[in-house]
Order: C-alpha cells, then sequence, then structure tokens
C-alpha cells in the first residue's frame, strides 16, 4: 500500500495482526497493515472506547482528524504532568536535526506533524502503567512496548495521517535493527524516523520523569554518543550535536527549573 508515492505498508485481510498473519510480509518483518483492534488493543471496552471517539469526528470531516489527534495527544499528556510538554519538544528537536540536515520546508512540516505524534498510542496504557514511578515489570514492559501498534492503529482512521505512521510505529526501531515492533535496520528505517527516535531519546534522558531526575546534558550526550550506530544512526547523532546546546538553554534547562508541580 502506498501513499503519494511512498510505501506506508502491506495490507493483508487475514488474521487479526502481524504475529498471526500469514502472509510473507509479516514473516520477513514489514509493517503489516493487518494490524486490527483485537490485537492492536487489548480489551473490548478500550476498543469501543477509542472508536467512538474516532467516529465522532464524521467521515466527511477527515479534514479535522489532525486535529482530534492533536486533542488526544494533548489528553494523554495531561494524565502525567512530568511528561507534559515531552511531544512538542520532540517535535521542535526534530525539526532542528531536519533542517540541518537540508530538508526543504513541506519535509519539515511532516517531522514537525510525525514528531508530535509519536507517542499517541499511549493513549491505550492504562494510567497504572503509563505514570508508575519505578521499574516495569515483563508484563507491564510488554502491554508499555505496544503503544506505537497502538498508534499506528489510530493514524490508519484517516489518509491525512498515513504518511506520519513511520513515525508513529517506528520510533523505538534502533540503528542496529534490535528494537521493536518490526526490526527495522539501518535504511529500512526512514530518516524523519531515525530523527524523532533520538529526539525522544534525549528529551526522556534530559528532562525529569516520576522515576528519575534529569541527566547532565553532558551524560546525555555521552550515552548518546556510546550508542551511535547501534541504537541512532551516526548522521543523525552529528546533526544533533550541531544545534543541540541552543536547544537545550532554551527549552530543557527552562523546563527543568520550571517544573510542572512547581505551583503545588
Amino acid at each position: 500500500m502506498s501513499y503519494e508515492y511512498q510505501f506506508i505498508g502491506l495490507c493483508c485481510v487475514e488474521g487479526t495482526g502481524p504475529k498471526a498473519c500469514p502472509c510473507s510480509a509479516a514473516r520477513e518483518k514489514k509493517r503489516c497493515f493487518a494490524a486490527g483492534i483485537k490485537y492492536t488493543f487489548e480489551t473490548m471496552a478500550e476498543q469501543d472506547k477509542i472508536q467512538k471517539l474516532l467516529s465522532e469526528v464524521g467521515s466527511d470531516k477527515e479534514e479535522s482528524m489532525m486535529e482530534m489527534m492533536l486533542l488526544l495527544n494533548r489528553a494523554l499528556e495531561e494524565r502525567d504532568e512530568y511528561t507534559r510538554g515531552h511531544s512538542e519538544r520532540v517535535s521542535q528537536l526534530a525539526v532542528l536535526i531536519g533542517e540541518r540536515l537540508g530538508f526543504d520546508a513541506k519535509r519539515l512540516e511532516k517531522l514537525a506533524r510525525g514528531a508530535l505524534l509519536h507517542d499517541i498510542g499511549k493513549i491505550g496504557i492504562p494510567d497504572n502503567i503509563l505514570n508508575k514511578p519505578g521499574n516495569f515489570d515483563p508484563d507491564e514492559r510488554a502491554r508499555m512496548n505496544k503503544h506505537p501498534e497502538k498508534g499506528h492503529f489510530l493514524a490508519l482512521n484517516s489518509h491525512l495521517l498515513w504518511d506520519l505512521i513511520p513515525m508513529i510505529r517506528n520510533h523505538h526501531e534502533n540503528f542496529d535493527g534490535t528494537g521493536y515492533p518490526d526490526q527495522l535496520k539501518g535504511e529500512e528505517i526512514p530518516l524523519e524516523v531515525r530523527i524523532v527516535t533520538l529526539a525522544d531519546f534525549f528529551d526522556a534522558l534530559a528532562t525529569r520523569r516520576p522515576y528519575k531526575e534529569a541527566f547532565p546534558k553532558a551524560k546525555c550526550l555521552e550515552m548518546i554518543d556510546e550508542m551511535k550506530g547501534k541504537k541512532f544512526d551516526p548522521q543523525v547523532v552529528a546533526a544533533f550535536h550541531a544545534i543541540v546546546d541552543a536547544f537545550y538553554e532554551k527549552t530543557i534547562r527552562t523546563f527543568n527549573e520550571n517544573p510542572p508541580h512547581a505551583d503545588r
């Protein structure tokens, strides 16, 4: 299946998800659009809740879908004061990296939107997991790791979002092929996705969370350099280094010095 001559996935009419899909595309670990509701969402109640939100937009108002997704994203971030603003910061940083890599205006707009919605699938993660202050147990980790596929399902509901699906579904892939959910490797991962992966990781390290304090900038940069060629694309890391100092001072330091709970 393609959109504007860009590959976005392979459509399978059998099975309820990539694990059940018998097609060769799934066996080869390529993106498969058989990620049906029963696979992507954990309960019928959850399915009904999300489907109701989407149906309210109306089939004749697909131009409203982006606004709906942004509202869902804001609702998600309101569930956790520590991650409020995370997606906006990831989007801002991703655009700066994209500019450094020579993206044109149209490509930067796509990158900004995809980065803004990269975690939209977390709307389907229970609060007790999403806001857990400690480490996840194996079951909780497995459920949290489903959020890219949940986001993929949400984005399928409007063709206006199809070109953002790789950034939503694959932002936890690693450059060396050890990520999830599809174990994509190297240039199998679109460049926009490789940018969002790094921007997402940096913001998570550099800002305060319920389970940790913010890492110092130097430590964040050291960790990213150690993962160059493993988790991160070396060319994206180089572009990131060129712009990170100004971004950190303007955005990250301001957030950490004015935490969201400071007025409580």
